[in-house]
């Protein structure tokens, strides 16, 4: 996602006033759980980074890498991370299913919250877990969350469009694709 538009729609409705905030705070106590001091966590997908900054501000003592295929996300990931002042957050330019700049069993923890629908099939998504099973140490932590496919075209609409009075449209029409192109319950069986 490299539409500064779409970048902007996205960073607001993540930001503690936006409306994913209460979502947001959720995975960030749920990823609080999976991490410990001194772990070393990468985020899959960190986008602007509005999530992995809470979960990094709640816990101080861990090193977190985001990572992300946009340099447009990024470029306002380090933005938010910076305004945040928070000095545990880096950032990698790469794609999820090539993590090349990670050595085998080298990361405490991985998190990625609602980034998996964006892979453009199943055998990209084998790749991401064949990649996280690679850097995480054995014993290590995970958090992963994503839209499930739902079954009819009405419930996805009513879902996106539920709060698009307090979204931008932009946002609205991500969140429909987004419900849209969401794995189907078997595509992760194989797990």
């Amino acid at each position: 996602m490299d539409d500064p538009d779409k970048v902007a729609a996205y960073n607001r409705a993540g930001r503690e006033d936006g409306v994913m905030a209460p979502v947001y705070l959720y995975h960030a106590a749920q990823v609080s759980e999976v991490v410990k001091p001194g772990d070393s966590v990468i985020d899959l997908g960190c986008g602007p980074a509005t999530q992995l900054g809470m979960v990094a501000r709640f816990n101080p003592e861990v090193s977190f890498t985001g990572v992300d295929l946009s340099e447009e996300m990024l470029s306002r990931a380090r933005d938010n991370v910076a305004e945040k002042q928070l000095g545990n957050v880096r950032f990698e330019h790469c794609d999820i299913t090539s993590l090349d700049f990670l050595a085998d069993n080298s990361v405490d923890a991985v998190m990625s919250t609602v980034v998996l629908h964006h892979l453009p099939d199943v055998q990209a998504l084998e790749k991401v877990f064949a990649e996280v099973k690679r850097v995480l140490k054995p014993g290590g932590g995970l958090y992963l969350v994503d839209f499930g496919h739902l079954k009819s075209e009405k419930s996805i609409e009513y879902f996106a469009y539920q709060y698009a009075d307090r979204q931008a449209e932009l946002f609205t029409c991500d969140y429909l694709y987004s419900l849209r192109a969401a794995f189907q319950k078997d595509d992760f069986r194989w797990l």
